[in-house]
């Protein structure tokens, strides 16, 4: 997932620089979404700690 994202803004930024922005746009709302989701999948992971 963190690849994903990272690949995401990786292109998102290349898409920016040969003025494709509409793209860029959507590729960073796309990236955003899913850092979001990733935090509030690490955020509510219950810990399985076993003593």
């Amino acid at each position: 997932m963190d690849t994903l994202i990272f690949l995401l803004i990786f292109v998102m930024l290349l898409a920016m620089w040969r003025g494709r922005y509409r793209l860029g746009w959507v590729l960073f709302v796309i990236a955003f979404i899913m850092t979001g989701l990733l935090f509030w999948h690490h955020t509510t992971d219950a810990l399985e700690i076993s003593f």
